[in-house]
């Protein structure tokens, strides 16, 4: 029995774990009282255990700093490649600069003398003169307390202490009718500094000199202040004109005769490119106006289907024809044409006509939306269906350019504008998609369309062109100085060298600024001789 019980307790004392040992030389030593032997201690584990496991198939050996250094390495180069292109476009710019003066002084080398004789464009208010001495004041009928309008002489004449008074019709602002009580009321208000004029426009300030702000006339019958009226607002339209047309006759203006309208000679093989939407709509209140258009011998006609209106436009009426395909972002596949004058359309006066065809739907109602799966075969079978008629669209508006130009008697030239190579900018109200063809820049998607011919800019000028901005402004300065340049905001910062890129192989010369510039201001006071006596600074590239 006692070798029994010793068994029985040597076999539990083995299959008994061992007390884990508090570290130190005293955890070693064995217990008072108790003999170690018997008792199976269990074995260490050493890496020799974990080695001798089976390894399980180990991929071949791949050394991740070899793939990580070539991507740097990569990137590098392109980086270094891209600076050495962006040097290269600064050098050429030199050059670009130069050329750009040389030409400005040909062009206006004839106009310091005209300029030194008298400025060119607006007038001053004080270099207006209704007459230039009293005795040609016209010879009305002596009625005291009436109002005059000399419309030969452009000249409200007032009654002022037994006098007539003349005014001419540039110094007055505008005029207003009203009712009070019994009478009739007409009150005419002028201009002043700081109300729409600088003080330049005005004589100069003396103790016996006063500015009058507006006059205030009370009859009792309308006839005759409406009549004064109608002859303020028909001079004012005229003068309006006379200014237009200096302007237009401007050093930097384009100088061209009118296209002559001659009637459309139709043919009875013409190119048709059918259920095509216009714009501007022809209809009025209409918010959409299908038809057809038809290519003929010296123009285009535009049918009205169900309807009896057409639109005609020549060949020789047409400055740029553009095509745009269906492509990222759009839903709509175009031709554009961009014309040499306004024509009117309906009752709207345009110079830019556009025939269009959607790809998709332009709107999406949410209330019958449901919920959008990868998988779902209706959407996959709706996908399909949407980029072949996005292919077939862009096919047929294509075979149509091409007939049209392969037309013996058609002088046009389709340009195409792609939006994959374009940028985006707010030019107006709302962000668009804008992009540089052959010629022009572009922005044909919204309405109203942007098409600017970059032979007619002169300067381009990038504002808040900074680092440590991610946006930036591009202003296109037009060669006729009298029209304001064309402002392009919030421009992201990624397609700056992209620009930059485009400008230098169309050679057009363009500056840098870390501010915004008020170009009314600027183009009013730079002449056309202070650019050419004096080139721009260093500091303002």
């Amino acid at each position: 029995p006692a070798k029994g019980a010793a068994a029985a307790s040597s076999a539990s004392a083995a299959k008994a774990p061992a007390p884990r040992a508090a570290p130190g030389p005293a955890a070693a030593a064995p217990q008072k009282g108790r003999s170690s032997k018997g008792v199976a201690s269990p074995p260490a584990r050493t890496s020799s255990t974990r080695a001798s496991r089976p390894a399980a198939d180990t991929p071949p050996d791949v050394n991740p700093e070899r793939i990580i250094g070539s991507r740097f390495r990569n990137r590098t180069t392109a980086a270094k490649q891209d600076m050495k292109d962006m040097a290269q476009i600064e050098e050429a710019q030199v050059g670009i600069r130069s050329k750009k003066l040389q030409e400005l002084r040909e062009r206006f080398a004839g106009v310091v003398q005209e300029q030194e004789q008298g400025p060119a464009g607006p007038k001053a208010l004080v270099e207006y003169k209704a007459y230039a001495s009293p005795a040609h004041l016209p010879a009305v009928e002596p009625r005291p307390n009436r109002l005059h309008m000399d419309s030969s002489a452009d000249a409200l004449l007032v009654p002022m202490h037994g006098a007539l008074v003349p005014f001419h019709v540039s110094t007055i602002k505008n005029m207003a009718r009203s009712t009070l009580d019994n009478f009739q009321l007409l009150r005419v208000n002028f201009f002043t500094p700081g109300q729409g004029k600088s003080a330049d426009d005005f004589p100069e300030p003396t103790p016996a000199r006063v500015y009058v702000k507006e006059f205030t006339f009370r009859s009792e019958h309308r006839d005759n202040l409406d009549a004064v009226m109608r002859g303020f607002k028909d001079s004012q339209k005229r003068l309006k004109m006379q200014e237009q047309e200096v302007q237009k006759a401007a050093p930097g203006a384009r100088s061209r005769q009118p296209v002559p309208i001659v009637p459309l000679q139709t043919s009875r093989s013409a190119v048709v490119l059918r259920d095509v939407n216009v714009r501007p709509t022809i209809g009025a209140g209409s918010r959409r106006t299908v038809g057809s258009l038809e290519a003929h011998v010296n123009g285009f006609r535009f049918s009205i289907r169900g309807g009896s209106e057409k639109v005609d436009v020549l060949y020789a009426q047409i400055k740029h024809a553009i095509f745009q395909p269906c492509e990222r972002g759009s839903l709509i596949v175009l031709v554009h044409f961009h014309l040499w004058d306004p024509m009117t359309v309906g009752k709207k006066t345009t110079q830019d006509l556009q025939f269009f065809s959607e790809c998709g739907s332009l709107t999406e109602d949410l209330t019958q939306k449901r919920a959008s799966s990868a998988y779902d075969p209706d959407e996959i079978l709706e996908e399909q269906n949407e980029r072949q008629l996005i292919e077939a669209r862009n096919k047929m508006y294509l075979e149509f350019c091409k007939q049209v130009k392969g037309l013996a008697s058609c002088p046009l030239d389709f340009d195409m504008a792609k939006i994959d190579a374009g940028f985006t900018g707010v030019p107006a109200r709302s962000q668009v998609d804008l992009t540089f063809s052959t010629k022009c820049l572009v922005a044909l998607q919204e309405w109203p369309p942007i098409c600017v011919d970059m032979s007619e800019v002169d300067v381009v000028v990038f504002e808040r062109a900074i680092l440590t901005l991610r946006e930036f402004d591009m202003v296109l300065v037009h060669k006729n100085y009298q029209e304001l340049p064309l402002r392009i905001t919030t421009i992201p910062k990624k397609f700056f060298d992209g620009i930059k890129r485009w400008l230098g192989k169309a050679e057009m010369p363009w500056y840098s600024c870390a501010m915004s510039m008020q170009w009314p201001m600027v183009m009013k006071e730079r002449q056309p001789t202070r650019c050419v006596s004096s080139p721009l600074s260093r500091s303002s590239r």
